[in-house]
């Protein structure tokens, strides 16, 4: 979860998101209102009970990189908004995350990140 210092619109949030992993997002508006807390699962989290942790926690927006119908019709019945991803650029940042913090501990290591296509929009 991630909350911001000033409140933003969904669309200002999904510009921003777009921009980020260089492709189109898919996106939901279920719930009125400006945008201060965001719950996001990289890669996989289109389990209900993912967008549901991220409700409890008073989020005003779930975002993953992946979807199914329930996901959707679940968020909204619940009333929050949903912004989805592709599972892969949604879950790179945590791997290079990674890959930092091994760099750090082996010098000697260099990291490559190979340039993949957007195949799952």
């Amino acid at each position: 979860m991630a909350e911001f210092k000033e409140e933003t619109t969904l669309e200002e949030l999904v510009k921003k998101f777009e921009n980020i992993l260089e492709e189109p997002v898919k996106v939901w508006q279920f719930k009125d209102g400006r945008i201060k807390r965001v719950g996001l699962v990289c890669g996989g989290g289109e389990s209900t009970s993912d967008v549901k942790i991220a409700i409890e926690q008073d989020c005003d927006v779930y975002i993953t990189g992946e979807r199914n119908l329930y996901t959707i019709e679940y968020a909204k019945f619940a009333r929050i908004n949903l912004i989805i991803g592709s599972h892969t650029f949604t879950e790179v940042f945590g791997v290079e995350s990674f890959a930092k913090k091994i760099k750090d501990k082996f010098n000697d290591i260099e990291i490559i990140r190979l340039k993949e296509e957007h195949l799952e929009v």
